[in-house]
Order: structure tokens, then sequence, then C-alpha cells
């Protein structure tokens, strides 16, 4: 817990310094074995404007987080991934839904995970989040899943469902 504390201040320093996002985040495991997920980013928004229509606009901003898987051990996962956020346009409400989609590397400090063998340190992040956008911040929730992509013999990969807040600067 006191290294999710530190991330947190270390990314909120960050965010302090440009107009970007930082948030939080807490779950659970999909694979029943009590583990929970806590989760720090720093979120730098790299366009506001990637594509867009009369009734669709796509962002981008590349997510840099720190997280702790927490069952018998903590493992930290450190990971860079470049995501989408792709909302309705023309919403006559201040509540604004979005779908979040990303995948990007990660490194996890131990290749075991209670009993599943990962295989090794490099793994691939992949993100699916539903959410909604209230002024200058957000809820969302997000499926997680991080496997090594057949890069080693072992890929049992690790699966987790997760809440999210994050606040605009």
């Amino acid at each position: 817990m006191k290294r999710l504390i530190a991330i947190a201040a270390l990314s909120m320093s960050l965010a302090a310094q440009a107009e970007n996002r930082i948030a939080v985040s807490a779950g659970e495991s999909l694979h029943r074995d009590a583990s929970n997920f806590y989760r720090a980013a720093f979120q730098y928004k790299m366009s506001d404007n990637v594509f867009n229509t009369d009734y669709t606009l796509v962002e981008a901003y590349l997510d840099l987080a720190a997280s702790v898987w927490n069952h018998s051990d903590d493992v930290l996962v450190v990971s860079v991934s470049p995501v989408l956020r792709i909302k309705p346009q023309h919403i006559g409400s201040d509540f604004k839904p979005f779908i979040d989609v990303g995948v990007g590397p990660a490194y996890v400090s131990e290749t075991t995970y209670g009993n599943r063998d990962l295989g090794q340190h490099l793994q691939f992040e992949n993100r699916i989040g539903l959410g909604v956008e209230h002024g200058n911040k957000a809820l969302s929730v997000n499926a997680f899943h991080y496997s090594n992509a057949g890069l080693a013999d072992e890929n049992a990969g690790t699966d987790w469902i997760v809440g999210t807040f994050s606040v605009e600067f």
C-alpha cells in the first residue's frame, strides 16, 4: 500500500505540470483467487482529435502507470499504453459516455503470480473500458488482460475487472 501511495504522489506531481489526467483504479482478479488490483496512472493527452465525424470523436492519450497485484505476495507492474477514447459527439447532457481501448508493454516484477506462470517479465497490457465524463472528471469500468503474447513457453496471463476515477488538470 505504501508503494501505491508513493506512485500516486509521483503521478500527481507530474500531472500538475500539464493539462492531462491522473487516474486511480482498484479492482479484483477474474480468476477467483481473491487477488486485488491497485493502479495509479498519469495520462498524457496526445491528441483530442485523432478521428472526427458528425457523430464520433476519437481522442488519444498515453497511459503511464504503476500497478500492484496483491495476493500472497505483491507483484509490481509498470506499463505504458497508448489508448484511444471514443466518444459520441453532440450529446445534450453534461454526462458524456466513452469507450477506451488500448494495448501496450508492461513489466511485471515476478514471473509467477499465485499459481499462474506468466512466463517472463515482459507482458502486454490490453484494456477495454466503458465510462462517463462529467466536466473534468471521469468514472469507468475496465477489463485488463496481461499476457506475454506467446513470447515465452508459459503464458498463463491474468485478467482483472477494475473501477477507475480520473481527474483532468
